[in-house]
């Protein structure tokens, strides 16, 4: 198996762990790389004497998609094995890996099983809502795939651009994403197992992990420009999309999920509410750098009031744009607001 494994170590305090589960494997070929990209590592290398392992030393700390650039840049290998460091590789890992690479399908990317180490409650929630394609003991191919644990044959992963060091969040599902659109198999592979040590196991850092996660938002902005205000109909259509998938592929498979599914709906709702704040912002910062005045027929308008503002807003019509955008903000919140007043109102009135 010609594999170069990359580690992002921006944690060197984790990726201790996450070494060592790579050099205790059942089958460790003499000629694997095994690439170290993050700062101050010297601690790190002195841990572990062994030639396979090399280290590009970073100035600064980079996102994960940059220090992850950073690494492939060392790699000579003809796969790579994206391994993030709060990750500990089952024993068995890379010898059931080179037998999927020996098979010789149309593979652009493997993705593993992500549990997690840890079975409090609220890390449970997180594993099945932010890594809920990735629980399931079902094989099967993907639309995406997290970058937690990747494998990608390099010749692919410079087919198609490689990561976008733009992106903190959601590079990895811009990566896969890319590599499924050019017609190559994107696959998850439930025997292959990355215990996950994520340390949300409490709520109030799982409510923060979600609420940070809306900066994916970023890349969808980017991915589909699409110009629209702050929307609740979108949050909650979302969320339920979101529960729905996650119920279909787990139910069956995690022992007591429906006690889960109230943690993992209140995660659903702080994530694409988070998104959409964020979305918000890059709409808001696009129209105010004036960005859309050469692009407008080429964004998605996501209201006919909102198409009205912006039309006005570069006639010069400031009045008229501010009322245009206040009317759009009412349209894509009206239905649900006056749900939530009913149901407000139903239960006053039941107390009456």
């Amino acid at each position: 198996m010609n594999l170069s494994i990359i580690i992002p170590a921006g944690r060197p305090e984790t990726a201790r762990q996450t070494v060592a589960s790579i050099l205790e494997q059942s089958f460790l070929p003499d000629d694997v790389q095994i690439i170290l990209a993050g700062c101050g590592l010297d601690g790190l290398v002195r841990h572990f004497s062994d030639s396979r392992i090399q280290v590009v030393q970073l100035q600064n700390r980079c996102n994960p998609a940059e220090t992850r650039i950073a690494g492939i840049k060392a790699a000579e290998r003809e796969w790579y094995l994206f391994v993030d460091d709060d990750i500990k590789l089952d024993r068995l890992f890379l010898e059931k890996l080179s037998t999927i690479i020996a098979e010789g399908k149309n593979v652009g990317a493997v993705g593993a099983r992500l549990p997690g180490s840890e079975k409090t409650y609220f890390s449970r929630v997180t594993d099945l809502t932010n890594f809920w394609s990735q629980q399931s003991v079902q094989t099967g191919e993907r639309d995406w795939l997290y970058s937690a644990v990747l494998a990608v044959p390099a010749a692919i992963y410079h087919k198609v651009g490689g990561f976008n060091p733009e992106l903190a969040i959601g590079e990895d599902v811009d990566l896969t994403r890319r590599i499924k659109a050019a017609g190559y198999g994107v696959y998850y592979q439930a025997e292959l197992v990355g215990y996950h040590n994520h340390r949300r196991t409490t709520l109030m850092p799982t409510l923060s992990y979600f609420r940070q996660n809306g900066g994916l938002a970023l890349y969808q902005f980017k991915s589909n420009r699409q110009l629209r205000v702050w929307s609740a109909k979108h949050i909650l259509r979302n969320s339920m999309i979101s529960l729905w998938n996650t119920i279909k592929l787990n139910r069956r498979e995690v022992e007591k999920f429906y006690l889960y599914l109230p943690g993992i709906a209140m995660m659903y709702l702080v994530f694409f509410m988070s998104m959409e704040f964020h979305l918000n912002t890059y709409t808001t910062r696009f129209i105010k750098e004036g960005s859309y005045n050469d692009t407008l027929n080429d964004c998605a308008i996501g209201s006919f009031f909102l198409k009205n503002s912006l039309e006005d807003k570069r006639a010069g019509k400031n009045i008229r744009a501010l009322f245009s955008l206040a009317m759009a903000y009412v349209h894509e919140n009206f239905l649900v607001v006056s749900f939530f007043l009913l149901i407000v109102l139903l239960f006053l009135l039941c107390l009456i």
